[in-house]
């Protein structure tokens, strides 16, 4: 149970008791004016009942209750003031905590909105930072892809130079191969000539 859960049934139990000597107060009231009325009823009939040279002689009993009634009325008025001022000074209280609960709510919520801000700008923060980084590997990697294919054309210029020498090699040597047959075949027939 919480402060705040405290106080609102210690608040209950308290109104509750308020009530309560508020309805005793009214019944001990009755009580009273009901004994105050049957006093003087008692002394109207004493007074009609005695001579006027004989003494008074009120009831006694009577008396002692009525005062008995108007003590504790007035103990129970007194209990019940307590208790109205306990009340106040717990709904003061109340209103205290309420002021400090709502105030540490505020506090609460400003410290998650500045948070959220915060988080927010290092996300977004972490995301450019990122997204850079991404650019610049992808920077590297195109130069160091066009480097290749720069190197690989290289390769295939050299390869098709290589093939175009090699290719009129080939062609040289087979005009001087067919130039030797031919001029062994001619130095063939004069000997056959000559024989």
């Amino acid at each position: 149970m919480t402060r705040l859960d405290h106080f609102c049934a210690y608040e209950r139990d308290l109104r509750r008791q308020v009530k309560l000597a508020e309805v005793q107060s009214q019944v001990l009231q009755q009580k009273m004016a009901a004994l105050e009325m049957a006093n003087e009823r008692i002394k109207a009939q004493i007074h009609t009942e005695q001579d006027d040279e004989s003494p008074v002689d009120p009831n006694v009993e009577l008396k002692k209750r009525v005062e008995i009634q108007r003590a504790t009325l007035t103990e129970q008025r007194r209990l019940t003031e307590i208790k109205t001022l306990e009340l106040r000074r717990l709904d003061e209280q109340k209103a205290a905590d309420d002021c400090i609960i709502n105030k540490e709510i505020r506090e609460a919520s400003d410290a998650t909105d500045l948070y959220r801000a915060q988080s927010a700008e290092e996300w977004s923060a972490f995301c450019n930072a990122l997204q850079n980084d991404l650019k610049a590997r992808q920077d590297f990697v195109d130069i160091e892809l066009r480097k290749e294919r720069r190197r690989i054309q290289q390769v295939h210029s050299g390869c098709r130079e290589l093939s175009r020498t090699d290719q009129l090699r080939f062609d040289e040597d087979q005009k001087a191969r067919a130039m030797t047959i031919h001029k062994l075949r001619i130095t063939r027939g004069k000997v056959f000539y000559d024989c």
